[in-house]
């Protein structure tokens, strides 16, 4: 069986604080945290879910890794504070990461580092973090299977940044570094918007008031990027 990491998952593992023990939470198969104990990355690593199935399937595929350690649970339950210096999570939605994030205030205060890769509601979590004055330390676009993933990494203990709404919409790092990913991105975000505005159109009609948001939604992606620096 091959260990290589998927390309959104090894955006993940690059961003783990070295050296250090390590949790990725919402864990599947557990396949983040065999690969950062494999590779030398981590002295040891926990991996948590909420499911029993898959971590009936990690112990099995981590059985000679005693560096793994496996814990049921919910969110960041399974860990105590100081316990480790990287949280990691993928693989769920944004909304979700956050709630686990306020749900253990003392474990979040005694962490080093948070990497995020939200499925969805990406300005959500940054303007969760920008309401905090957290810096971002890294965002990364990645592509699989013709899917864009952002990975973001943060120190919660951190409360020196300064964001303005085009970080909020469009991320602080790739604004500025303008990627040809991240120009497909706003090249599918505006077709989405689109697409969608034609399509509720049609189903609602065009005073309903999720038309209003919409178009909200779109110009605030037009201002962002009319403010943000051009190469």
């Amino acid at each position: 069986m091959s260990h290589k990491l998927s390309p959104r998952l090894q955006a993940v593992a690059d961003l783990v604080l070295r050296g250090q023990p390590a949790a990725d939470i919402g864990c599947d198969h557990a396949q983040l945290a065999g690969a950062w104990v494999r590779s030398g990355a981590v002295p040891r690593a926990i991996a948590s879910d909420v499911r029993p199935g898959p971590l009936e399937h990690a112990r099995a595929r981590l059985a000679n890794f005693a560096a793994v350690e496996i814990r049921l649970g919910s969110g960041l339950s399974t860990l105590g504070p100081g316990e480790v210096a990287t949280i990691a999570m993928a693989g769920m939605g944004g909304g979700l990461m956050l709630e686990l994030l306020e749900a253990s205030p003392d474990v979040v205060a005694t962490t080093q580092r948070v990497i995020l890769q939200p499925n969805s509601s990406w300005e959500n979590v940054r303007r969760a973090l920008a309401e905090r004055n957290i810096p971002l330390d890294a965002e990364v676009l990645t592509e699989e299977a013709g899917r864009l993933y952002l990975t973001l990494a943060f120190d919660p203990r951190a409360n020196s940044a300064s964001w303005d709404e085009a970080d909020v919409v469009l991320g602080p790092h790739l604004r500025r570094d303008r990627s040809a990913l991240f120009a497909r991105w706003v090249e599918h975000r505006r077709t989405h918007l689109g697409s969608l505005r034609v399509r509720l159109t049609a189903e609602l009609g065009a005073t309903h008031p999720r038309l209003t948001a919409l178009e909200a939604e779109r110009q605030r992606l037009e201002l962002a990027l009319s403010l943000s620096t051009t190469p």
